[in-house]
């Protein structure tokens, strides 16, 4: 009769390699204070937006355009807006921290939600752009673009999140 303690024993370690390589090798998060504006400007060559009136989104304007992220849980941020006739927009963000990230990234789905019901009510050929919209997080960064391409944008900005590495 065979013992069943060196079969939990040996289940144990092959546990506790797996465990061990996948901590250990697991997806690395980005470093602190990559140059969002580089992202956003690929962005905006690479996806063709159909707002000509694209612009980044002046700081006075930010708690009237943008008000469901918290500024304070922001390091740093690139937001480029339509003029509002179309559902479109590119929003990078570094979080203070990875909980401020999560608050980032949920308060972005609020975002979406605002504007299917905005552009629902005026303008609904524009929910189009948001049925899948490109949302990323990735330690502290969270990414956000509204387009048309959606799946081109999630391509850049995961190519991009690969080269940073």
């Amino acid at each position: 009769m065979r013992s069943k303690f060196p079969k939990f024993i040996t289940t144990l370690l092959v546990s506790s390699l797996v465990f061990f390589v996948t901590a250990c090798g697991g997806a690395k998060t980005l470093a602190p204070d990559l140059d969002l504006s580089t992202l956003a400007d690929d962005l905006l060559s690479y996806i063709a937006f159909e707002d000509k009136d694209f612009a980044p989104l002046p700081e006075q304007l930010w708690d009237r355009y943008i008000d469901q992220v918290d500024r304070a849980d922001l390091k740093a941020h690139v937001v480029i807006a339509s003029g509002g006739i179309t559902a479109e927009e590119i929003a990078l963000f570094e979080a203070v921290d990875e909980t401020a990230a999560q608050r980032v990234e949920q308060a972005m789905k609020d975002r979406f939600e605002y504007f299917r019901t905005s552009f629902g009510n005026y303008t609904p050929e524009q929910l189009v752009n948001l049925e899948d919209p490109a949302l990323i997080r990735n330690g502290n960064y969270v990414f956000s673009v509204i387009s048309g391409e959606n799946d081109k944008a999630r391509e850049l900005i995961n190519s991009w999140i690969s080269k940073q590495k």
